[in-house]
């Protein structure tokens, strides 16, 4: 009897595609990668990318919340306070391993595209023009055709507005002042940012993906902003992000900056960005904020200078997070959402860029200090909110590049 089970067609399964697209700019990570240069802290007190099984916790570090077996008599969750192991990054995703790239940043710009349009505190709506609005202390932003808009402000159009500024970044003069020797048109493989994101290469993700980021393209075509106070380092008053609307052509990304918005950033100041803060998941809540936040604090010759480029306060850090409830929105004396809305999404982000080998981090007091074994013991939200972290952001390089 002969078996009629129909078979399955094999060149209609979505498999990853090899070999196939345009070669990218640099050359996937061979091996298991390079240890980091060190470590700022205790492993047991500290998330680190590497994990160093020949050392013991001390017993006096019980109650800490880099071990998992805290003291079961404090007040917030032991899995909120749980720093833990760590694991390195999957070698296998197509970017460099801790590679740093420059990109033009700007602390006006840095906030523009944080500011979430799902929170309706943020952007006030004109029906009438068919625009979203918001009103900061030195600018505004606009976001036209809001309706018609597929997306809004979120951190997949941060992603792809950062990967077009370090491209940006390497075919442009720092500090150029003659606008005729800038090109603010950049292209740049789909393949390319799709590997960079670690996103498999398959026929229904290149689809997705390709849907995905003209969507983007057409909000950060439709975003503007204007300075209240244009000054010598603000040459104009109101500009658009993106002069041209973008489009994925040939499994080409194309965008084209205004050219006023692309100088402003080119005179202004140079991050080293990690390749690697790209792989965050866009379902990993505040973790690509987070990341980004510190990464730019950590930047600052300013902060370098003064001691502080490693330390930040959890007031400040949360202050930055688009969407992030503020306390006000519960009441603390009944309602304990306010664990799982703030202090959940903001540790659970740090956690998860300890995990990606991006940093390391800790609790800490103002001046660095660490908290007592007694003070552990009763770490509850309201010391949450009041604590500082401090951070090294692993492997990165040597500051060549000085913001004025």
């Amino acid at each position: 009897m002969k078996d009629e089970t129909p078979k399955k067609d094999s060149s209609k399964q979505d498999k990853p595609l090899e070999g196939k697209g345009l070669p990218l700019r640099g050359k996937p990570i061979q091996g298991k990668g390079s240890p980091s240069r060190g470590n700022a802290f205790p492993n047991e007190i500290c998330c680190s990318s590497q994990k160093n099984d020949s050392e013991t916790p001390d017993k006096d570090t019980r109650n800490h919340p880099g071990n998992k077996t805290g003291d079961s008599r404090n007040r917030s969750d032991p899995k909120l306070r749980s720093h833990g192991n760590t694991k390195p990054c999957d070698p296998s995703i197509g970017v460099h391993r801790n590679e740093f790239k420059k990109m033009a940043h700007s602390s006006d710009v840095d906030g523009i595209l944080t500011k979430s349009t799902r929170k309706e505190n943020y952007f006030e709506k004109d029906k009438e023009l068919n625009m979203a609005y918001l009103v900061d202390n030195d600018f505004i932003v606009y976001l036209r055709e809001y309706d018609s808009l597929i997306r809004g402000l979120d951190i997949s159009e941060q992603k792809l507005f950062d990967m077009g500024m370090i491209i940006l970044t390497e075919q442009n003069k720092y500090r150029q002042k003659d606008p005729n020797r800038i090109n603010p048109s950049i292209a740049f493989p789909l393949r390319e940012y799709m590997e960079n994101c670690a996103i498999p290469l398959t026929i229904s993700s290149i689809k997705e993906t390709r849907d995905k980021v003209n969507a983007d393209l057409e909000v950060l075509y439709n975003l503007s902003m204007e300075f209240k106070k244009p000054n010598a380092k603000r040459p104009f008053a109101a500009c658009r992000i993106i002069s041209a609307r973008g489009v994925v052509k040939n499994s080409i990304i194309k965008m084209n900056f205004d050219i006023d918005f692309a100088k402003y950033l080119l005179n202004s100041c140079i991050t080293m960005y990690p390749m690697r803060l790209l792989q965050v998941d866009e379902r990993d809540g505040y973790a690509y904020y987070i990341g980004r936040q510190l990464l730019l604090h950590y930047s600052m010759d300013s902060n370098w200078k003064a001691g502080t480029h490693n330390i930040l306060s959890m007031k400040a850090l949360m202050a930055k997070m688009p969407n992030l409830p503020s306390e006000a929105e519960f009441n603390t004396e009944k309602d304990r959402r306010y664990i799982q809305r703030i202090q959940e999404p903001m540790v659970n982000g740090l956690k998860k860029l300890a995990e990606m080998g991006i940093l390391t981090w800790r609790y800490c007091k103002a001046k660095k200090d660490d908290y007592t074994k007694e003070e552990w013991a009763r770490f509850d939200f309201d010391m949450f909110k009041d604590s500082y972290i401090t951070f090294e952001i692993i492997d990165f390089p040597e500051r060549k590049i000085k913001s004025e």
